[in-house]
């Protein structure tokens, strides 16, 4: 910007002289060409994913524009962002994209974290974007990708003010420096409401995008949305994006879906209803580590995260359920014993096998978890995720066993958010290599949660998440104070564990409901499962009641099939396979 603002010339005390354009063109001349050399894999194409890669696309484009006219290399810079940078992008976010790092669809890679590599890469294209309307090649237009940015954006932000962080927060995803310094991260700019760069959502990075994203869309319902976003997060807006906004109007929220599918990440938001009392979840169901190890699975981002199949709650101020998110730190391991750094499984809330998560951060998997049946409907939410690959490296890295996990034959998680009556039901099938191997439910709480019998209630601020172990009847819950033996995750909590330490059968499951509501006046259910043919566990059913109007009933076995539910006094067949939502002008539409 420098470059072009102030060329020689440019009719201003402070422009560049000649020798001072050729020095800033030589010295960028030789860093581009570093950065787009085949031989600089890290950020560079095949990795779309990773944060450098839309930095240096926004270096490609800005420095190309800007020194086109006396630079003999511009063209070059340009042409590859425009080119082999932008192709490259297009194929990962296109639903028919090939090769590795194709189809990885809507939301692009700014799932990343709340506070971490995502808003980097929503602002990196955001400059660009809006140059290339203006020079004739409108390249928001070229793919869903951006509109899916902004939506994804909105759904992950959550629905008020974090009560104990004293900011608007977003949902996390593992590699996350930035979320411990809570409301002292202004490190950015000077630009925000605070006298800062923003913190959380309110972040420069995303308020720059969402700003771009409503300039360039002020007639449809993205944009709109985008500003209604603005105005309720009031984010920092860097002045070259704020200073050409040509005003419009803003469009409520509450016209959009409650749930959004984001499919390339297979990750699900949910949410209750759009005010700010509502409950937000993430069901994190797919990719799982981001680095480009082996040929079977990739998101091209370069940091690690073994949470495939963790769940994240939000509600009325309080993270009611979320990760253990850190950078480089280590939380207490299995049962309380040595540590385990943050990447891995047991700062998340995933199955565990043996007592062992999935993969160990050195190796990789054999691929994500693969959502097999979804669906959104009025009083419910269902998923179901195949979480198998993600425990095993018999492929990608089978010269090294001992990184996988050596007792699970397969492991199917279902997620069923009861809307209506406030009840998320987990249901794990799992398959073990011995019938004395045990399996372990796991979830978070702020605070030390309470334990009676087959119950766990997790108190926080003014919230309560109410655990009921319904399968096994009577499991062993152990309380692991995540900062014991030493382990230095700043955002620490106590990690609840809930274990079938013998399950007497290869084939066993885990099922439990988690009531959420107010803690003050919490009246819990009593809910109940029931086994057709308790002898079999490949055969029958279980029948699970949370009430009179709200029950669950699946056929039992390793894989998910069939079931009907019974939400809000209405019974219906369970989805056979994933609902399909795209992205349009007027937002999320669901088929």
């Amino acid at each position: 910007m420098v470059r072009d603002w102030l060329a020689p010339g440019c009719g201003k005390a402070q422009c560049l002289t000649v020798a001072q354009a050729s020095g800033i063109d030589t010295n960028w001349n030789a860093w581009q060409a570093n950065q787009d050399n085949v031989s600089q894999t890290w950020g560079n194409v095949g990795m779309p994913a990773s944060n450098y890669f839309a930095g240096q696309f926004r270096n490609d484009f800005a420095f190309g524009i800007a020194s086109y006219n006396e630079n003999p290399n511009a063209g070059a810079n340009l042409q590859y962002g425009v080119k082999n940078r932008w192709n490259d992008l297009l194929n990962f976010v296109s639903p028919t994209g090939t090769g590795k790092n194709g189809a990885k669809g809507y939301a692009l890679h700014s799932q990343e974290g709340g506070g971490e590599y995502g808003r980097y890469s929503l602002v990196y294209y955001a400059f660009p974007l809006a140059s290339s309307a203006l020079l004739g090649r409108d390249m928001w237009t070229e793919t869903t990708a951006f509109k899916s940015g902004v939506l994804q954006t909105i759904y992950n932000t959550m629905p008020t003010t974090t009560t104990s962080r004293g900011l608007t927060d977003m949902f996390t995803w593992a590699d996350d420096e930035q979320w411990a310094s809570g409301a002292g991260c202004g490190y950015q700019s000077h630009n925000g409401p605070d006298g800062h760069g923003g913190c959380g959502a309110s972040s420069q990075y995303y308020g720059d995008f969402m700003q771009a994203a409503a300039n360039e869309f002020p007639g449809i319902s993205v944009g709109k949305l985008a500003r209604q976003w603005i105005t309720t997060v009031n984010p920092a807006i860097g002045p070259i994006h704020k200073s050409v906004d040509p005003g419009g109007s803003s469009q409520a929220y509450s016209t959009l879906p409650v749930d959004y599918y984001s499919s390339g990440a297979q990750y699900m938001y949910s949410r209750s209803d759009w005010t700010t009392n509502a409950t937000s979840m993430l069901w994190q169901m797919g990719i799982t580590n981001g680095t480009n190890m082996g040929t079977t699975q990739s998101w091209g981002g370069g940091h690690g995260h073994w949470d495939a199949g963790t769940f994240q709650v939000f509600r009325k101020g309080v993270n009611i359920i979320r990760e253990t998110p850190g950078y480089s730190e280590f939380v207490a391991g299995y049962n309380g014993v040595g540590t385990s750094d943050t990447f891995s499984g047991f700062a998340h809330n995933i199955p565990i096998v043996g007592g062992q998560a999935s993969i160990n951060v050195q190796g990789c998997s054999d691929g994500p978890g693969v959502v097999k049946r979804l669906e959104t409907q009025p009083n419910y939410a269902f998923a179901v995720t195949d979480l198998t690959l993600v425990y095993q490296n018999n492929v990608c890295d089978s010269a090294h066993p001992t990184r996988q996990n050596p007792h699970v034959v397969s492991v199917v998680r279902e997620l069923i958010n009861f809307r209506n009556l406030g009840v998320l039901m987990i249901v794990d099938r799992l398959q073990s290599d011995a019938s004395t191997t045990s399996t372990t439910f796991v979830s978070h709480c702020e605070t030390n949660p309470k334990v009676v019998a087959a119950t766990v209630a997790c108190i926080d601020g003014t919230q309560e998440a109410f655990y009921t172990a319904l399968v096994p009847a009577v499991p062993t819950i152990a309380i692991v104070a995540e900062n014991a033996n030493g382990a230095n995750a700043a955002n620490w909590q106590y990690r609840i564990e809930a274990n079938n330490n013998a399950p007497g059968n290869v084939v066993s499951y885990n099922i439990y409901t988690i009531q959420l509501g107010d803690a003050s006046g919490f009246s819990a259910l009593t809910p109940v499962a029931v086994d057709s043919n308790p002898g079999n566990p490949l055969s029958g059913t279980f029948t699970i009641t949370l009430d009179a109007n709200n029950s669950l009933v699946i056929n039992k076995g390793t894989t998910s099939s069939g079931g009907t539910i019974k939400a809000a006094g209405s019974t219906k067949a369970l989805a056979t396979a994933v609902q399909g939502m795209t992205i349009t002008d007027a937002g999320p539409i669901w088929q």
